[in-house]
């Protein structure tokens, strides 16, 4: 209280313009929190100044790592070491705080903040566009919870995997009913959070972090063997834009497999599809003939992916050719369901059904075979675009069958397998013991997948 009274004092420093901002960042604290969740403070920093204009200069407003106001410093007042957001960033947050406020009576009425985040971790491929959106606009506020919980999600499906490799030494690959609801309804829960954890990618992208830490969130997503993972891993490349293409390009020489290939290969399609600049420096990385060497089915794979990409990037056409034959695919599937012609399916419903479809890849010639285009695809729609509206989820989304999620999983596991064989060579090591890889990090974070 003493320095919300400290602030209001020196509310006398600034001139007319500059006061009615300050007064409306005071009455607005969501709007505050959002500015304070774009900026990294150092541990030693527990204050922030905000720009009241974006001219030279400029006042400020100074509030607390919580939140809290503390002064307000009038034109040419120094702000000494602290950090500084611009006149931009505030009223980008003033924007966000708007869209919040309206979008607060939707969330209240389907049941509050809690329940708007249970659905995101629990609903699985039946989360509606209207709860992603404003998942999206609440993202920034609850960045602590979305980080863990995408920890926790891909841990479980590394176990589950890891689960899956030890029954199949054993000569079985029966996994509980409710484990395997549980791994399908993770691997969207994963897609979601990648898809949210957008923006906190790209600020850690403009403050320097290393290209391919920024990527290999990204890149999770093919990992869990379906399309839909494919089509999240190249919307989080094309929104992160030709800044990350140096990740995408270290993780393709370093691929030890074919399924790894997949998540730079996926990152690399989407940066060429949706920015017609990086095309070039594709094509030069899939021409390279040093990327990696392979043997048997995964070099004729490789060589395979490479040619077919490099032919719907620069051959005239096909690559929205290769775009449209997949959508006229789901919109078969739509209208055949529903009872319509296929052209009069809105578009919308068809890109909604990209990522919620549970088709796999890995072990799939059909499916395989049809990343390069859902990649391509994936690349141009904005994040809420890869989602249902509540209205029709019921009427084109039913849970896959048990059996389906244990076919996809165990084709996943063989193909993982074959490169990467469950054998114990030393004492077991615990979940929380640092990994034997040297990495410093944990073993549950590192290879115990």
């Amino acid at each position: 209280m003493g320095h919300d009274a400290h602030f209001l004092r020196r509310l006398e420093r600034l001139d007319h313009r500059s006061l009615d901002l300050a007064l409306g960042l005071y009455r607005d604290r969501v709007a505050v929190k959002l500015v304070l969740a774009t900026v990294e403070l150092p541990p030693d920093c527990d204050r922030v100044a905000l720009a009241l204009t974006d001219d030279a200069n400029p006042p400020h407003v100074v509030v607390a790592r919580d939140g809290g106001f503390v002064t307000c410093l009038g034109r040419g007042m120094r702000t000494g070491r602290l950090p500084i957001v611009n006149r931009a960033d505030v009223d980008a947050a003033f924007e966000d705080s708007a869209r919040i406020g309206r979008a607060d009576a939707r969330i209240t009425m389907r049941g509050g903040v809690f329940e708007l985040l249970k659905r995101v971790l629990t609903a699985g491929h039946r989360l509606a566009r209207e709860d992603f959106e404003a998942s999206a606009l609440l993202a920034p506020l609850v960045r602590p919870v979305l980080v863990e919980a995408l920890r926790d999600t891909i841990d479980f499906v590394f176990e589950t995997q890891h689960s899956m490799s030890l029954r199949r030494l054993r000569g079985t690959d029966r996994l509980t009913t409710w484990t395997l609801r549980q791994y399908s309804i993770a691997v969207d829960t994963a897609r979601h959070l990648i898809l949210l954890s957008i923006p906190f990618a790209k600020v850690h992208l403009a403050e320097g972090m290393d290209a391919v830490g920024v990527v290999t969130l990204g890149d999770f997503g093919t990992l869990t063997g379906e399309l839909g993972g494919v089509a999240a891993a190249a919307c989080f490349a094309a929104q992160l834009g030709p800044g990350v293409l140096p990740g995408y390009v270290e993780l393709w020489h370093e691929a030890d497999s074919m399924p790894a290939l997949v998540g730079p290969l996926t990152g690399l399609i989407a940066l060429a599809s949706a920015h017609p600049g990086a095309l070039d420096d594709v094509l030069s990385v899939l021409r390279d003939r040093r990327a990696p060497a392979f043997d048997g089915l995964d070099a004729h794979l490789t060589a395979g992916f490479a040619d077919i990409t490099i032919e719907m990037l620069t051959t005239p056409g096909e690559l929205d050719d290769s775009i449209e034959v997949l959508r006229s695919g789901m919109a078969q599937a739509i209208a055949t369901q529903g009872g319509l012609k296929p052209d009069a399916v809105p578009v919308q419903w068809v890109d909604g059904l990209l990522a919620a479809t549970h088709i796999h890849w890995m072990g799939n010639a059909a499916g395989i075979s049809q990343v390069p285009a859902v990649a391509a695809w994936a690349a141009r729609l904005d994040p809420t675009d890869l989602y249902l509206p509540a209205a029709k989820l019921a009427e084109f989304l039913t849970w896959p069958g048990i059996e389906t999620t244990r076919r996809c999983l165990s084709d996943i596991v063989r193909w993982l397998g074959r490169h990467i064989p469950v054998v114990r060579d030393g004492p077991k090591v615990g979940r929380n013991e640092p990994c034997p890889c040297g990495s410093g990090r944990k073993y549950k974070r590192c290879c115990i997948g």
